[in-house]
């Protein structure tokens, strides 16, 4: 404020206050006290500066007044004092601070150049929902721009068109010196954006200034010298300018600016808004390669898993048009499918995947079954993943209708589908040795193909063996009574994934000694429970575990960790010390860890160490309680809840009794609430008990 009294005291200082005030991005300095304040303002006004200069003084604090995130206490009296807020709008609005505001930058051109003017829009609490535009400020405008900024409002309301007893402010923070200052209508768009960020409450980039006409429908129109405004946009440090379409900048401009300003041409306000919003420095690239996806199906399925769930989700209609043109046609869907199943794959896409499911078209096309059974798989089991078992069930049935003429096609699609299915139901804690009859011929094909590829030569058959691997589990699941058959589905996934043949298929024939180690060791099989563990580890005897413990995968640990569980079978104690000192360093969230951890924790009960047993029961309901990770994973808090129960206070456990409880309960539901019906006869510590009694019943095989 010092600084502004001292330039308004100079001779020629006038034109350099007048462009400090009407600069809103930066800053004044206020005195700290309302008194202070008070004496500097009655300094401003016996400067000399002229009447208008004033009053754009004054519109300068009201300005910072309302954007402010928390007005200064007392500062708003002061200001009503020297100029009240009716008087300096001449509205009869009394409380403005009552609505949201916000300050939109426009660019104005003039004789071949360009400047930035800042506009104050605010929306406040009113009888009327009428635009309001003050009296002062709409001698400045001609007729185009007072109707841009009407165009503006209407794109702003048809966001939240049930609004209402709301009203728009709009002026311009300049100065009333009643000469024409603004015409045309290529303010449109600058000012849509800005309403439109106060009517959602969501925040427009500040590095983003636009410029462009709305024709009325959601259009945006073309502006003229777009050179100049992308000129003054840098000037004014701006990092990115909208523009339409139909306004190309200068290609030696584009050069000249290339590092310092990036531009993207729209044609939709909506588009516009997405850009607005999600501009980054980090994300310029990848948000121009977003506009140009929306035009272009094969360069959309080439780029979608860079784009966000929330940027399609911005363009929600445009990208259910783009889907619904794939889905037409046989080559793009194609592509589309198998893009998609791999993005799956990677949970750190699932954002984006389940927007693409949710915006895809409803019906799969049924007369390219291949594709459409990718399709079906890829979202069994995105949703399966998710823990929404409804959803899971109703890709289940799509794909089960597909199976049976796209395994005549191409037997390994059936195969990835099949096996998502009993992964889906074995995650829903559905556990059934009757296979469905589509999948018994399909194993009848698969097992014909490989004898006829093993006489030429051919052992390894990966599809078959991985389908086989499934099938372990799944016989395992149903528990220790089908062990014969779970060692038979082992001994052929063994044989056809190509044990010991070469050190590339290793990890997927590997994988089947831990399978059939846990179904062993369930079965009380422990001398041949034990050689799977020694093999799954890569040692020869126990003497060597503990050496290798810091080289283990997670799934290894959590082997290792269900055999420290067993009191059956006695491990060194250095493999045990060994393995808690390791988790404790090496946990993660997400499977197995809240099995490793639950497990150790039984094996440090076993030992009578209750420190260590409480520390991992409790690192293990930390990843239970973890939503993101589904139902499946979160109703496995019942397994440590049920010894914790017991090493803590009754005030600790009673404090989070109704959360556990609801949560369980919650998750009971969507996975299968016959199978946890416990959780609803009898109270919650009752039924903690009961899982803690028949642990292995509730929880079989490689969820104990």
């Amino acid at each position: 404020m010092q600084n502004l009294i001292f330039i308004a005291k100079s001779p020629n200082g006038h034109s350099h206050l007048e462009s400090i005030l009407m600069d809103l991005s930066k800053g004044l300095k206020y005195n700290p006290t309302v008194a202070s304040l008070d004496d500097d303002l009655h300094t401003i006004e016996s400067s000399g500066i002229p009447s208008q200069l004033k009053t754009l003084f004054y519109r300068r604090l009201w300005a910072d007044q309302l954007l402010g995130p928390a007005p200064v206490p007392g500062v708003r009296d002061c200001l009503a004092r020297h100029c009240p807020w009716d008087t300096l709008l001449m509205t009869d609005m009394e409380t403005p601070e009552s609505g949201r505001w916000v300050k939109i930058p426009v660019l104005v051109a003039r004789n071949r150049s360009a400047r930035v003017v800042w506009f104050i829009a605010g929306l406040v609490p009113s009888e009327s929902s009428d635009l309001l535009i003050p009296p002062w400020a709409r001698k400045l405008m001609d007729t185009r721009f007072k109707d841009s900024i009407c165009c503006a409002e209407q794109c702003a309301r048809h966001a939240c068109p049930a609004v209402s007893n709301r009203r728009y402010v709009v002026f311009p923070l300049a100065v009333d010196s009643g000469m024409m200052q603004f015409s045309d209508g290529s303010a449109a768009l600058a000012l849509g954006l800005g309403m439109k960020s106060l009517m959602t409450g969501q925040a427009v980039s500040p590095d983003v200034i636009a410029t462009g006409g709305l024709d009325g429908h959601g259009g945006i129109t073309s502006v003229g010298y777009l050179d100049q405004k992308i000129n003054g946009a840098c000037e004014h440090h701006f990092k990115c300018v909208l523009h339409p379409v139909q306004s190309a900048p200068a290609q030696a401009l584009d050069e000249q600016h290339i590092r310092q300003m990036t531009s993207y041409a729209v044609s939709r306000f909506d588009m516009a808004w997405t850009l607005a919003l999600l501009y980054s420095d980090q994300d310029a690239r990848r948000l121009h390669d977003f506009t140009m996806a929306l035009a272009d199906a094969e360069l959309f399925i080439d780029k979608m898993a860079r784009f966000p769930g929330q940027w399609l989700g911005y363009q929600k209609s445009v990208v259910q048009a783009l889907l619904a043109d794939i889905f037409a046609d046989m080559a793009l869907f194609n592509r589309f499918a198998r893009t998609f199943a791999g993005m799956v794959r990677d949970y750190s896409r699932h954002n984006t995947t389940l927007v693409l499911s949710q915006l895809a078209p409803d019906a799969v096309p049924g007369k390219w079954p291949m594709a459409g059974l990718i399709w079906c798989t890829a979202n069994l089991a995105l949703f399966n993943h998710r823990g929404e078992t409804i959803r899971a069930k109703i890709w289940e049935q799509q794909g089960k209708a597909m199976a049976e003429h796209a395994m005549t096609l191409d037997a390994d699609l059936a195969v990835e589908f099949f096996n998502t299915l009993l992964v889906n139901a074995h995650n829903r804690f559905e556990f059934t040795t009757d296979l469905p009859g589509s999948l018994t011929r399909l194993l009848a094909l698969l097992e014909t193909r490989h004898r006829v590829m093993a006489a030429s030569g051919c052992v390894i058959d990966q599809p078959l063996g991985r389908l086989y691997g499934t099938l372990v589990q799944n016989s395992a699941f149903c528990g220790p009574r089908y062990i014969d058959a779970t060692e038979a589905w082992s001994r052929k996934a063994l044989q056809a994934l190509g044990e010991n043949s070469s050190p590339e298929l290793e990890p997927e024939w590997m994988r089947q000694y831990s399978y059939l180690g846990i179904a062993r060791l369930c079965a009380s099989d422990m001398d041949g429970a034990r050689s799977c563990l020694f093999k799954y580890l890569g040692v020869e005897d126990a003497g060597q575990i503990a050496s290798n413990i810091p080289h283990l995968d997670p799934f290894q640990i959590n082997m290792l960790a269900r055999f420290l569980a067993a009191e059956s079978i006695p491990l060194p104690d250095t493999v045990y010390t060994g393995l808690v000192a390791h988790v404790k360093k090496a946990t993660r969230h997400g499977h197995p860890w809240q099995l490793i951890g639950f497990n150790l924790g039984r094996a440090a009960l076993l030992r009578h160490d209750k420190e260590n047993a409480r520390t991992l029961f409790e690192q293990s309901l930390e990843i239970c309680r973890d939503y993101t990770l589904g139902p499946t994973i979160g109703i496995m808090m019942l397994k440590p809840l049920a010894f914790l129960k017991d090493l803590v206070s009754t005030s600790d456990v009673n404090a989070e009794t109704d959360h556990w409880e609801a949560q369980a309960k919650a998750d009971a539901r969507q996975l299968n609430p016959s199978r946890f019906a416990f959780l609803f006869d009898r109270p919650f510590f009752s039924a903690l008990e009961h899982v803690r009694r028949h642990h292995d019943e509730i929880f079989p095989f490689s969820y104990q």
